[in-house]
């Protein structure tokens, strides 16, 4: 009997062994980002190749689904990473509701962070948001906000809010790190910030080093508002996983990716899930005792479709905002968020083509700056404008087929605000000489490759440019429809130009990025340079500011009438008219003509390089001679006298 107990005790040790070598962890994580305030559904096509437009996304379907994971997942981690506010209507009551973060409470996120788009609104707004969330929940859960570990406080107000550098969760044992950072591309889209940006991998690479030390977790998560891109040279959250040891998840956003796959570099996942919750992303996580690094055992992007359950808790504090929106923000306009506007017969452009600097022009790019003209030379007193003028980085969305409604509308042109502290661009007037005008045509052809908001959209101008000529002077030929006919423009000659609050104020990035060669400088109608750019922005009668967004609502009010007494979007928008004619050859009539300064300077250093290294072959050329005749002497200076020693014997 003494023996059989023995045997039973020793088998269960065994086994108890077994299980301990081959012990494993795992945890499920679900995530998002680029959120954008997308909190209603709306139509968009899941694929490029979808014929038309589906409806998707909508808080109260990802909240059915979320709920629906973490009856089979309990433990499951639940984190975004940044942009979950600016992009409809809901972001007019970003302070005073703090709708977007108030929902992310409601989901029991375990963490977000900020993105570039948070900050449009300036530092202030985002305390006084964060302060709104804290009064709102009290007692309730409250979604911690993730210090950036790239920036430094110090001189913003947001300091005031003590948000953590990190947080640390434990889900079924499994005990996540999870801190946040923002890539280089996404920090040049924060005009309004006080935060100074430091550098990333460094940055990362501290604070990874930091987490192990004072609290070693078992897995460290990083809410990367940073992207990913083809280019591997420009591909930020890539680069930073295989510079920085130690990161075993990095949620990628700003670059609205979809990863239909993960990406893995030195042991770190990479996830991205698109944008506007269309999708919700999950993935599972493996690691055994043995192992150094947690491995990838299940992804997938879960589509945001009709076919999900909505939560119907959610839908009367949806109401309610709703309203509010409408009483407080659109009242303005004398619309409601509902309200059908116009009726497309086709599908736009998307804005996806419309930001690749590659394609020349789209209809939606044309359509949105010529409504851009059109609404403000025809609703004010001042003298017209001849040009305006459209950065596609505002362009957030597109047109589809069928109804088109205010919110729509907004939703295409969304972000920022003005001094009245309400939602949206306002439009400011400018005046630039001739020349400027064609630097300004010279930034869209030039510089859109390396930054979206140098890729501008002009109406009543067009332009032609090779790509062949040297950079920053592609352009060679440019006009201004003035009195209904197309005049070249007059370099000398000063041009009214509408734009919005946004393109003004990153008038010095453009300079920038072009190193200082391309220099705008925005005047006043006294030709005088504008320094408080505040000073250029245009109200309405009613004394509220000209928004950029609402500008498709008044272009619409010259369409013919369809069924239902509804606006059809005229035919000229169906496809681009051609005013952006870029193309490649090599006739010198192109090549050789228009020559801005910094063609000459750059023509005569080339020349002077080239005289430089002709000069120098040419003294090679002529020290070798000399060698060689030196050489050839001394042969023959040795050979005389040996013949001379030899008749001497």
């Amino acid at each position: 009997m003494q023996l059989k107990k023995f045997r039973l005790i020793t088998l269960f040790l065994l086994i108890f062994s077994v299980f301990n070598v081959f012990a494993y962890k795992s945890i499920d994580v679900a995530f998002t980002h680029d959120f954008h305030s997308h909190i209603e559904p709306f139509k968009y096509r899941l694929n490029d190749s979808d014929a038309n437009a589906t409806v998707v996304g909508g808080i109260t379907r990802i909240s059915s689904l979320i709920h629906d994971l973490r009856s089979n997942y309990p433990n499951m981690l639940l984190v975004d990473a940044g942009d979950f506010s600016m992009g409809t209507l809901y972001q007019s009551l970003f302070e005073t509701d703090a709708s977007e973060l108030t929902l992310l409470s409601y989901l029991r996120y375990d963490a977000t962070t900020f993105g570039n788009h948070e900050f449009d609104f300036g530092d202030d707004s985002i305390t006084n948001m964060y302060n709104t969330l804290i009064k709102k929940r009290g007692d309730e859960y409250k979604v911690p906000l993730v210090k950036i570990a790239n920036a430094d406080y110090t001189k913003s107000s947001l300091n005031s809010l003590n948000l953590d550098d990190y947080v640390v969760v434990d889900k079924g044992g499994v005990r996540v790190a999870i801190f946040a950072l923002m890539g280089l591309d996404a920090q040049r889209y924060t005009p309004e910030t006080d935060l100074e940006f430091l550098p990333m991998i460094k940055s990362a690479d501290a604070m990874v080093k930091r987490i192990k030390s004072e609290v070693n977790p078992d897995l460290i998560v990083c809410l990367s508002h940073t992207g990913t891109s083809e280019n591997k040279k420009e591909s930020e959250d890539e680069l930073l996983a295989a510079n920085v040891d130690g990161i075993d998840l990095i949620i990628s956003g700003h670059t609205h990716t979809s990863l239909k796959e993960p990406l893995v570099v030195n042991n770190t996942v990479i996830a991205s899930a698109g944008s506007y919750g269309v999708y919700l992303g999950t993935l599972r996580l493996e690691k055994d005792d043995n192992d150094d690094s947690w491995k990838l055992v299940t992804y997938k992007l879960h589509p945001i479709t009709t076919a999900l359950r909505e939560d119907e808790a959610l839908k009367p504090m949806i109401r309610e905002w709703k309203e509010k929106i409408n009483n407080t923000y659109l009242n303005a306009f004398n619309v409601k968020s509902d309200d059908v506007i116009m009726r497309s017969p086709i599908n736009f452009a998307s804005e996806k083509d419309t930001w690749n600097y590659k394609v020349k022009e789209t209809n939606l790019s044309n359509f949105l700056v010529d409504s851009l003209l059109y609404m403000y030379n025809n609703n004010t007193k001042e003298d017209k404008a001849q040009i305006a003028v459209l950065p596609v980085g505002l362009i957030r969305r597109t047109f589809y087929k069928g109804d088109i409604t205010v919110n729509d509308i907004f939703s295409i042109n969304s972000l920022g605000n003005g001094p009245d502290g309400r939602a949206g661009y306002p439009v400011c007037t400018l005046y630039i000489k001739g020349n400027e005008v064609v630097s300004a045509v010279e930034v869209a052809v030039s510089l859109s490759k390396y930054m979206s908001s140098a890729n501008l959209q002009f109406s009543g101008l067009r332009f032609k440019a090779n790509k062949n000529r040297m950079i920053l002077n592609k352009v060679y030929d440019v006009e201004i429809f003035e009195d209904g006919v197309w005049n070249k423009v007059d370099k000398d000659k000063y041009y009214k130009v509408v734009t919005d609050l946004y393109s003004l104020r990153m008038i010095g990035t453009v300079s920038s990025l072009s190193k200082g060669l391309i220099k705008l400088t925005p005047c006043d109608k006294d030709k005088n340079p504008i320094i408080n750019f505040d000073n250029s922005i245009v109200y309405l009668e009613n004394g509220a500011e000209m928004k950029a967004w609402a500008a498709p609502i008044y272009l619409a009010k010259t369409f013919s009438k369809g069924s239902g007494d509804i606006p059809l979007i005229n035919e000229r928008f169906y496809a681009p008219d051609g005013r952006r004619d870029i193309h490649s050859n090599i006739r010198p009539s192109e090549l050789f003509v228009s020559w801005n300064m910094f063609s000459v300077i750059l023509l005569v250093l080339i020349i002077v390089v080239i005289v430089i290294v002709v000069v120098i072959i040419i003294l090679i050329v002529k020290i070798k001679k000399k060698i060689r005749r030196r050489r050839e002497r001394k042969r023959l200076k040795k050979a005389n006298e040996l013949i001379e020693d030899k008749r001497k014997r």
